[in-house]
């Protein structure tokens, strides 16, 4: 299948969800898949929809630190930790609390809004607004 059927197949499958009101969930991996096969200005339009939906997903603690606010920040690799080139993904905001309960390489299932959607040389920048994570597995 060529790159242009692809982008075709995922902005169609996006329409129809709309008009029959049941839009497919949102998978990191068809974001990835995307922007490795996207150009600039297809990326730049495919990632205006993606701004306000709402997404569930599982990934990896990478890292929790705390912002130059005061506020909590989660970052999340949508990679396991046994690859061994991967970076964060995914960034959230968190409570104090769930900041000091998380461990490097914790596997947790999330919820979020996207509200940015980057991309960095091969990588991915998500970020999401009114996130919370849903359950957490050491």
């Amino acid at each position: 299948m060529t790159g242009r059927a692809v982008i075709a197949g995922i902005l169609v499958a996006m329409l129809v969800g709309r008009a029959f009101g049941g839009e497919k969930a949102i998978e990191f991996v068809d974001i990835r898949k995307a922007m490795k096969e996207m150009t600039s200005v297809q990326w730049e339009e495919y990632t205006k929809n993606l701004q306000g939906k709402t997404i569930t997903w599982t990934g990896w603690v990478e890292d929790v630190k705390k912002t130059f606010t005061g506020k909590y920040k989660c970052l999340v690799d949508m990679d396991p930790p046994t690859d061994q080139m991967s970076v964060y993904d995914v960034t959230f905001r968190l409570s104090e609390s769930e900041a000091k309960g998380l461990k490097k390489d914790d596997k947790i299932r999330f919820k979020g809004t996207i509200k940015t959607v980057v991309r960095a040389l091969e990588s991915l920048a998500i970020d999401l607004d009114f996130a919370a994570i849903l359950s957490t597995k050491e």
